[in-house]
């Protein structure tokens, strides 16, 4: 048994009548995933019933209390993204003496309104189980700051699988904190058109995975990026010279696709499928680098999307530039106070004011008495006071931030 944290979401319909939504809720809707329910050897622990409710929060609440119910059989934890099962046991930190009192009383609580909802999970909870709240509760009393929680709950948890590569990566480290020792294993690299290549590689820490093509899965094409940086130059203007150029030149010649047999270890290519479906020659948008063949098939590291880019000048930082300087930021701030939890972090290229700059917002938290309290100061005025931070310090975030950004356009 294992728990699967997807949500099915809403389909609508376009004027011609075609049913319109993204590619997981088509998958989770269609008559090959209930049949694949079925017949799998594991199944998941959650009702059909919640994979389908369109309420992601009610949805998420009886996922977990489907999980803490067979918190002995469950063999491993699944979502798509990483993210979603980082929100899931933060949801589990605020939620755990609620999800208790429904296992104790043997009745789902009253915030679940959805008819379906309720009577896919009274079928979960026939009786009280106070014996099973006793061992729960005991766990979660004791952990320390919900480091494990994971293997604490779940004994015979063997491993996390999810997506954990590219803009996820900001999350594996929350993760690693909820998981403890248990190996996180990045899925396979795929998309909406098309599955690209698969990992080769379980064992590897997701920071270091990388994916193998399987031909066979659509024909690939590769188009070489141009990268704007020399890394074994020491003369600046000659860094400069290719982002110049190419910001300058309105009739910037793009390289020609090159095949799967064609690429070279060490380059970055934007990734062009054909597929059976009837896609022909379409640009997926990812930035990938070739770190190895097996065999005969290129192994890909993803690096980022294309375009997904802060710039207000010639500079051009992607979003793992932007992730090493958010990481670089907070090291600075845990040098102050090392309770600070970095939850989330957006950010845009404010082009309002000559010159341009970039704005990076924080979601930030502390850990105080083993709970995350944010400095929002909507609530809980005493708590919210001590989950402040000094202004002079996340200046000297902000000047470490900036500091790390590398790029030749950002720093000339």
């Amino acid at each position: 048994m294992f728990l699967e944290l997807v949500f099915c979401g809403k389909l609508s319909t376009t004027k011609g009548g075609i049913p319109s939504g993204t590619a997981t809720t088509h998958l989770f809707r269609s008559k090959e995933f209930k049949q694949k329910q079925k017949v799998a050897g594991v199944r998941a622990c959650s009702p059909e019933e919640v994979v389908r409710h369109s309420d992601n929060g009610q949805a998420m609440y009886c996922h977990l209390l489907s999980a803490l119910l067979c918190r002995e059989e469950l063999q491993f934890i699944t979502a798509t993204f990483a993210y979603t099962i980082v929100e899931a046991f933060h949801m589990l930190e605020v939620e755990w003496r609620n999800l208790c009192d429904d296992i104790r009383r043997g009745e789902l609580t009253s915030r679940i309104t959805d008819p379906d909802l309720r009577a896919a999970m009274s079928k979960l909870m026939q009786r009280p189980n106070s014996e099973l709240v006793a061992v729960i509760y005991e766990k979660c009393r004791s952990l320390d700051c919900w480091a494990d929680v994971i293997p604490a709950l779940w004994p015979n948890c063997k491993y996390i699988y999810s997506i954990m590569t590219g803009s996820m990566e900001p999350y594996v480290s929350r993760l690693k904190h909820y998981s403890g020792s248990l190996p996180l294993v990045s899925a396979d690299y795929g998309s909406t058109e098309s599955w690209i290549p698969v990992n080769a590689n379980p064992t590897a820490e997701p920071r270091d995975a990388t994916f193998t093509v399987v031909p066979s899965l659509a024909y690939f094409e590769f188009i070489p990026v141009r990268s704007t940086r020399c890394k074994d130059s020491s003369d600046e203007d000659e860094l400069l010279a290719p982002a110049l150029q190419e910001v300058a030149s309105d009739c910037f010649e793009e390289p020609s696709p090159v095949s799967l047999t064609e690429v070279e270890v060490c380059r970055e290519y934007e990734v062009v499928l054909t597929t059976y479906g009837g896609l022909y020659r379409y640009r997926l948008g990812d930035i990938v680098r070739v770190t190895s063949f097996f065999n005969a098939s290129p192994q890909l590291a993803y690096v980022c999307r294309k375009n997904v880019l802060l710039s207000v000048h010639i500079d051009k930082n992607s979003e793992k530039d932007l992730q090493i300087a958010v990481n670089e930021a907070m090291n600075e701030l845990k040098r102050h106070d090392a309770k600070a939890e970095l939850i989330d972090f957006t950010s845009l290229a404010d082009l309002s004011t000559e010159p341009g700059h970039y704005v990076v917002f924080w979601e930030l938290s502390k850990r105080i008495g083993g709970k995350a309290i944010s400095g929002d100061g909507l609530s809980h005025a005493d708590e919210h006071e001590g989950a402040r931070f000094d202004k002079s310090i996340l200046q000297k975030c902000a000047t470490a931030m900036d500091a790390a950004f590398v790029e030749p356009g950002y720093v000339g």
